[in-house]
């Protein structure tokens, strides 16, 4: 027997006849020091979260999550309602398609039953769960990959594989944000039912076959992205392992039975979608407002966007919203070029993959898992985010790592093997320090905000959101008057925002807190009344324009100012927007100052008129007689 021989019936009789426990201490045996590193490598990219508190969307599943902060009393009604519920204290279809991601957030609610809000144990948490998705990555890679001699004498393909996908700063937004383990536990969980499907083909059984259903269905639990991997598990067992029919057949079937169940529950707890529903806020649908062929230019120009961020992961942001991205249209160069390159890299990966070429294995592996983020299937409600490609980005280092560890070597020999050595290492090195560099722009809302008006200036939500965090800081400062240049500057950040979306909800609140915070200040009513004109006149609807009104009209100060703002807010939505009922509510508040006042009374009979109730403007009117 040659030394081949006697290699592929050791390895035959580890799949057959050793213990589970026997296989993996020999696996993690041969691969102890990959593994050490594996382990070392995300604790030095990301330690410094352990310090960070709670941030962004981590108060709708965590914070201000009412099902979250009951512990373990919340679980059954995570499990049994739409995602957002347990933050709005109601179903909200702010997105197309609803949210049912209960599992992440049942973490969360154990975590609260443990040791309550602790932010830096939720980070520790993330940061494990990225480690073993290291761990289970190389087990399954090491198992399809092929590694020649060469390769394990200087970087196996598996090994470059994981390191490149642990060190790729796309992936800071899904662990230093605690809001981000949904992304981390479904590729985790996929990775892991990718495994057991493997084992399944080497050793076919009732139980391991059940197993696969259980576990898929938990990754959709965790977030629906897992549900590409309906086609990566056959589409990987196929071109690596040449799986038989039988077996693709019954592992696929599995996989769509945990599907329909999943979808079963996820329809009678979140609620069947409405894909028709028209989403009319551009923070919810980036899209509204465009035409066919701007919606379809300004995807394909994230397309570009996402392969040039995994190329060269660098300037990055958590702020893809309106207008960060440009709407653009097909006369758009860029566009054009992801359009025709994604088209191409798509079928001819489907005219190389019947080879089992492994380039076509990665160009589908990123397609397949992309394309439930693209927009092109469902409305994501933004643009684009670099979160969205946590999943896919194993693709690209599977690429990456095969064009290093595999191809150059085979074009240069062992000069190829000593470049492509070398050029991993730079790689890595760069992807680590661009993490390392950008981690810390999560410490705080400010710090976030500070980095994302600098690279997406053109977002008006990241305007707003800075603006917020200097309001809030000015809100938390002991002397008011000392911390008025924060409000100034939170004022810049919000008139940036407004300039790029004048009815942006957030923003126009933004400004109505800056102007009252400023007058329990100063007491100087004209540039407040000026300020909330200005936001009235376009987004009449805020609560707190009426609450913060009351509080000066009972202060009992500048009624002649407060009348004429009054009359003229009213008059101005007659004579400029036709909006009699708008124009009546304001008049009605100012009439409240001084009744008898014959300017209000007559724009108040006027107003009544052209809305069409005659009786009430005659009313009006007998009081200036």
């Amino acid at each position: 027997m040659t030394s081949n021989q006697a290699q592929e019936a050791i390895t035959a009789d580890d799949l057959t006849k050793a213990t589970k426990v026997a296989s993996w201490l020999m696996w993690s045996k041969k691969y102890a020091l990959a593994l050490t590193v594996i382990t070392i490598l995300p604790i030095a990219l990301y330690w410094q979260t352990a310090t960070f508190g709670y941030i962004l969307d981590d108060k709708i599943v965590i914070t201000d999550n009412a099902y979250t902060q009951e512990g373990f009393a919340g679980i059954w009604d995570i499990m049994t309602t739409e995602s957002f519920q347990g933050y709005f204290g109601e179903r909200k279809n702010l997105v197309q398609g609803n949210r049912y991601r209960p599992l992440s957030i049942m973490t969360f609610a154990v975590e609260n039953g443990l040791w309550g809000n602790k932010p830096g144990i939720s980070h520790s948490i993330n940061i494990l769960l990225y480690i073993l998705t290291g761990w289970l990555l190389l087990r399954v890679l090491t198992n399809i990959l092929p590694t020649s001699d060469r390769q394990v004498r200087y970087l196996s393909f598996a090994v470059a594989t994981t390191l490149l996908y642990l060190s790729h700063p796309l992936h800071i937004e899904a662990v230093a944000n605690i809001k981000g383990r949904d992304e981390i536990m479904a590729m985790l969980i996929s990775l892991w039912c990718l495994w057991l499907s493997i084992r399944y083909h080497h050793q076919p059984g009732f139980v391991r076959l059940m197993s696969i259903g259980v576990v898929f269905f938990l990754g959709l639990l965790a977030k629906e992205n897992t549900i590409t991997f309906l086609a990566v598990i056959p589409l990987t067992l196929w071109c690596f392992k040449r799986s038989t029919a039988a077996c693709l057949t019954k592992v696929t079937l599995t996989l769509l039975a945990s599907t329909a169940i999943y979808l079963a529950l996820r329809f009678t707890m979140a609620g069947v979608p409405s894909f028709s529903q028209e989403i009319t806020d551009v923070m919810n649908n980036p899209f509204y407002g465009m035409t066919i062929g701007e919606r379809t230019a300004t995807t394909f120009y994230t397309f570009f966007k996402y392969v040039q961020l995994l190329v060269i992961p660098y300037p990055l942001s958590h702020d893809y919203y309106p207008y960060a991205i440009p709407k653009v249209g097909w006369d758009d160069v860029r566009a054009i070029v992801a359009l025709i390159t994604h088209v191409v890299a798509a079928l001819w990966s489907l005219w190389a993959i019947p080879r089992r070429s492994i380039p076509a294995y990665t160009i589908l592996f990123y397609l397949l898992t992309f394309s439930i983020v693209s927009n092109v299937v469902i409305n994501v409600g933004t643009f684009m985010n670099e979160r969205f490609v946590y999943m896919a980005s194993l693709g690209y280092a599977i690429l990456l790592a095969y064009l290093l560890v595999d191809r150059l070597p085979q074009w240069a020999g062992k000069v190829g093997h000593k470049v492509g050595f070398g050029l991993f290492v730079v790689i890595m090195l760069l992807y680590s320090v661009i993490t390392i560099d950008r981690v810390p722009a999560w410490a705080s809302a400010l710090a976030l905000n500070e980095s994302a008006v600098v690279v997406s200036p053109g977002s008006a939500r990241a305007n707003s959101f800075m603006a917020t965090a200097l309001f809030n800081d000015f809100r938390a400062a002991p002397d008011k008057r000392q911390a008025l240049p924060l409000l100034d500057e939170a004022e810049v950040y919000a008139d940036r925002a407004l300039q790029i979306l004048p009815d942006y909800g957030n923003g126009n609140t933004m400004r109505l807190g800056i102007a009252s915070e400023r007058y329990k200040v100063d007491y100087q009513i004209s540039p407040l009344l000026e300020d909330f004109e200005r936001v009235i006149m376009v987004r009449p609807g805020i609560p707190f324009i009426t609450e913060f009104m009351d509080y000066v009209i009972d202060r009992g100060a500048h009624t002649s100012e407060l009348i004429s703002f009054y009359d003229r807010i009213g008059n101005r939505f007659i004579t400029e927007q036709n909006n009699p009922k708008a124009a009546i509510y304001y008049l009605e508040h100012g009439s409240k100052i001084d009744r008898s006042n014959s300017r209000l009374n007559q724009s108040l009979a006027n107003a009544y008129q052209l809305s069409g109730q005659p009786a009430k403007a005659n009313e009006y009117l007998n009081r200036i007689r």
